[in-house]
């Protein structure tokens, strides 16, 4: 990406102004330098010049000779020496700490490209709400291990399923032993009911009224369904509980999406359960070669075997924004290993862990390329829900 088409740029020298090329926008990111040109004019103290008048001018350098000063602030060149660069020079490597203007400038254009998909992203979600939901849908979103921003993701798809669908959302936390869905909540939506007390009034829950007290309530409409912490009450969460809870809320709900434990679930009650009960699945892992090339091949394999029909899509979590040669060479080996376009990718997000902290967890508190991405993979997933 770069400011002008480059054949239709004047003269560098000729015009006096700086240009900006990709490489320049790419440097600024990696390696705290963009290139110049042309070639500023060089200042007094290039030559050794001071100005022994100026206050400025009062630190000495005894390793360059007694009696040479050096002046703290750049004087202005003698006339004399105010040599105009040749037209052919190079362009200058210069610290882009003494050019914050264009620095400034290369960050913009990254940031309103940004933008640009960000609108692009909002106008899919506006065009599938108009379409409709055609069925109500249950999503699994699960992990071969924790630690990896599962639940993460599953809360901020929940904010992206209520404000882009404008469908009825809920959260509900299946992860028993180990779930922080509940943290991200503000504190005065807090809720003592559990999964298991929905299961036990599911009788007399006739309305969205009678279900709404067990729930709490995010910033963006979206609810949660918390976990049990009791440990006998964990234990009491049985496959026939979950039938009923998950029987109970659907009714009342467009879009469920279940955060489940970490694990395949090959020995895991919960999530044996989850993979036969839900509509959609989807897999949230980092872009490492060992949990793409082990991890990734496990649960896929796993899940194709025991649920065929069971439709996946992976997100690889915490891409960084300049991605190594092993993480580019992860990337590859998941597009490799399951479809690409079911293959998205969630950008490292410096911000997130201080808003997980303070229980302020809201996709429009996330950076651009972030909301970018957690909004690509909600329309992705709902493309195949709407009418």
């Amino acid at each position: 990406m770069s400011t002008k088409d480059p054949e239709n740029l004047d003269d560098p020298a000729a015009s006096g102004e700086a240009v900006i090329t990709a490489d320049s926008i790419y440097a600024a990111e990696d390696e705290e330098w963009v290139e110049l040109t042309p070639l500023g004019v060089p200042s007094a103290g290039d030559y050794g010049g001071t100005d022994t008048g100026s206050p400025d001018a009062q630190v000495r350098d005894d390793a360059n000779g007694p009696g040479r000063l050096l002046s703290a602030r750049p004087q202005s060149a003698p006339a004399a020496l105010a040599v105009p660069p040749p037209q052919d020079s190079p362009p200058t490597r210069t610290p882009s700490g003494n050019r914050p203007a264009l620095r400034h400038r290369a960050r913009a254009l990254l940031t309103d490209k940004l933008v640009a998909e960000e609108r692009d992203c909002d106008a899919q979600l506006a065009r599938l709400r108009v379409r409709g939901m055609s069925r109500s849908v249950v999503l699994a979103v699960s992990s071969i291990k924790g630690g990896i921003g599962k639940t993460t993701i599953a809360r901020s798809l929940a904010d992206a399923f209520q404000g882009g669908l404008r469908q009825n959302t809920l959260l509900v936390d299946l992860d028993l032993e180990w779930g922080t869905a509940v943290a991200t909540a503000p504190a005065e939506a807090q809720r003592e009911s559990s999964i298991l007390d929905v299961y036990r009034r599911r009788d007399e829950i006739h309305d969205v009224g009678d279900l709404l007290p067990h729930l709490m309530s995010f910033g963006s409409g979206a609810l949660l369904l918390r976990a049990p912490r009791e440990p006998r009450e964990i234990d009491a969460v049985t496959p026939e509980v979950l039938d009923g809870a998950l029987a109970t809320v659907r009714r009342f709900f467009q879009v469920v999406l279940l955060d489940l434990p970490p694990g395949a679930g090959i020995k895991h009650e919960t999530c044996r359960w989850a993979y036969a009960a839900v509509d959609e699945a989807l897999v949230v892992t980092t872009p490492t070669m060992a949990t793409v090339d082990y991890q990734l091949r496990h649960i896929l394999q796993f899940l194709r075997e025991s649920y065929p029909a069971l439709p996946l899509q992976v997100a690889l979590n915490v891409v960084p924004n300049r991605p190594s040669r092993n993480v580019r060479e992860a990337l590859a080996m998941a597009d490799g290993i399951l479809d690409s376009r079911r293959v998205l990718r969630v950008h490292r997000d410096d911000a997130l862990a201080s808003q997980i902290d303070q229980a302020a967890l809201d996709i429009n508190q996330l950076g651009v390329r972030t909301r970018v991405d957690i909004k690509r993979l909600a329309a992705s997933l709902a493309e195949g829900w709407c009418r």
